[in-house]
C-alpha cells in the first residue's frame, strides 16, 4: 500500500506482536504464526518526504 501511514502501532501492540522496531533503519521485525520472521521496511525517500511535509506549518491568520 502506497500511503504515508498504514497503521500507527503503540507500545502494547508491539509487545503483543513480540516486535522489534528500529527507528534508524526504519524497519520492524516480528515472528508470524508459522515461526518465521516478518520484516516491515519503509521507503527512505518517502519517509523523508513525509517528514518534510510534516514540518510545513500553515501561517496563522493575522489578528484583527
Amino acid at each position: 500500500v502506497d500511503t504515508s501511514y498504514f497503521a500507527l502501532i503503540g507500545r502494547k501492540m508491539l509487545n503483543k506482536l513480540k516486535a522489534i522496531a528500529s527507528t534508524p533503519y526504519l524497519k520492524m521485525k516480528f515472528p508470524n504464526l508459522m515461526g518465521d520472521i516478518v520484516i516491515v521496511k519503509v521507503d527512505h525517500k518517502q519517509a523523508r518526504q513525509c517528514y518534510t511535509e510534516s514540518l510545513k506549518v500553515a501561517p496563522y491568520p493575522p489578528i484583527q
